[in-house]
């Protein structure tokens, strides 16, 4: 983990590096078993891949143990990912959203969060040469990860 003043940085490499810790130091909180890095990596690209297909289709994917991952309409010709989590996840880790986000969502024309899909977990385990069981749970051990860091840290900024 690196720190930019306050804030603690995690890129995608330092997020799987992270998991990965989790699962050797055998945290109580931690799941999943033990996953290498690249495998991790390997999972976390091919899903934003997919999410980024239904995304340049005007689709947002329900990812109901996680979060709705949409998109913010940046320019004409950009669109970044935006996720928007899950009470049911946020609820999990002692999480609460300010409420100056939930006020920026409601006023923001260029945020996009439906219509809903649902995730395609075969093809992008296909995409990734993986068993489908087994990408499902370690895309699981990185929401976990995820859930976990924000918890832990005052200011979290994961660029994924």
């Amino acid at each position: 983990m690196e720190s930019k003043g306050n804030n603690s940085y995690f890129d995608i490499q330092r997020l799987c590096n992270e998991a990965v810790e989790r699962n050797f130091r055998g945290d109580p909180n931690s799941v999943g078993s033990v996953v290498s890095q690249a495998t991790y990596d390997l999972v976390w690209h091919s899903f934003v891949k997919w999410c980024q297909s239904q995304i340049e289709v005007g689709r947002a994917v329900n990812m109901p143990q996680f979060g709705v991952v949409g998109y913010q309409q940046v320019r004409d010709n950009i669109r970044i990912l935006y996720v928007h989590f899950t009470n049911n996840f946020m609820q999990n880790f002692g999480l609460q959203y300010k409420p100056e986000m939930a006020e920026f969502e409601a006023a923001s024309k260029n945020i996009v969060m439906e219509p809903l899909t649902k995730p395609n977990f075969a093809a992008m385990a296909k995409s990734a040469n993986l068993d489908k069981t087994v990408f499902t749970q370690t895309l699981q051990n990185i929401f976990h990860v995820i859930g976990e860091l924000l918890y832990e840290n005052a200011i979290v900024e994961i660029d994924l």
